[in-house]
């Protein structure tokens, strides 16, 4: 196995040290990925309901300015956001990125259901991969063999 494979393990044998990821809901994410799609630019409440308003299929999915402030102002306490003053209005940029967010969810997991058995994790993945991206065959390669590789290194 090579040297970043067993570097990769050994973190994977150690407890992650992320605090816990904010709950978010349905609106709370379709907001996240737009911020996400678009990098690090400011975007007041205004854009961002232009956005979601474009991407809306019925007329039951258009929102109103208010819920986009709202729905702003609990990603920022959340500090998922950060918000500037810019005139009379608020613009907001993300001070996390996706896969910072999503790490943090999986180390939450890690901690609270698997009690930080990196094997336990990995096989949930890899369990997880398999019925639901059964192309993924390359990854699920490398994930098994670095599962091998922890369980050897926490078993010793």
């Amino acid at each position: 196995m090579t040297n970043n494979a067993k570097k990769s393990a050994q973190w994977l044998a150690q407890a992650p040290s992320a605090s816990p990821a904010p709950t978010l809901g349905k609106r709370e994410i379709e907001v996240m990925e737009l911020f996400w799609s678009q990098g690090s630019a400011l975007h007041t409440a205004t854009d961002i309901l232009q956005e979601l308003n474009q991407h809306a299929g019925a007329a039951d999915d258009t929102i109103t300015l208010n819920t986009v402030q709202s729905t702003l102002e609990r990603l920022s306490r959340k500090a998922l956001l950060k918000r500037t003053k810019q005139g009379r209005a608020y613009a907001y940029q993300t001070v996390q990125s996706k896969h910072t967010v999503i790490s943090r969810l999986i180390a939450e997991i890690s901690e609270e259901i698997s009690d930080d058995d990196p094997n336990v994790m990995l096989g949930g993945f890899i369990e997880f991969l398999e019925t639901r991206h059964p192309k993924w065959t390359m990854p699920l390669t490398l994930l098994e063999g670095m599962s091998k590789l922890a369980r050897k290194t926490v078993g010793n």
